[in-house]
């Protein structure tokens, strides 16, 4: 079941579920250059088990920013054998770049308490990605 916040970008967006351990989440998959530089921006809330996969053409270090996003935000960065290699929490309207420092495929974004709320660390495992690949 989707969220206000998702319903109302649901028409124009492709979303996918994921798995980290026991929890799943409904990510909204940007997959293009120009929905990954939109990214949440202009959000006012999302669910609890939702966010956004910022999906790469290939492995890069990625930088992530809070720019006209009004949530407070967590990302993990994650490799393209879907290990999480790094985590970042993000307060909201801050220009403050996040990179990563390992070469990565995908940038997951959730909730800002979410990953230390599931007790997910470093080097857990996303299942789903492959999912996202067609969107």
């Amino acid at each position: 079941m989707l969220t206000a916040a998702a319903a109302a970008t649901s028409s124009a967006a492709s979303w996918a579920s994921l798995r980290i351990g026991n929890h799943a989440v409904l990510v909204e998959v940007a997959a293009t250059a120009a929905a990954r530089e939109r990214g949440l921006s202009g959000r006012n809330s999302i669910g609890p088990d939702e966010g956004m996969l910022f999906v790469f053409p290939d492995q890069q270090r990625p930088c992530v920013w809070m720019k006209d996003t009004h949530v407070a935000l967590a990302a993990a960065f994650i490799t393209a054998d879907g290990k999480i290699a790094q985590l970042t929490v993000m307060d909201p309207e801050s220009t403050t770049l996040r990179c990563s420092r390992d070469a990565v495929r995908y940038v997951l974004e959730l909730p800002a308490a979410w990953f230390n709320q599931n007790d997910v660390l470093p080097g857990a495992r996303v299942e789903g990605l492959e999912d996202t690949e067609q969107l």
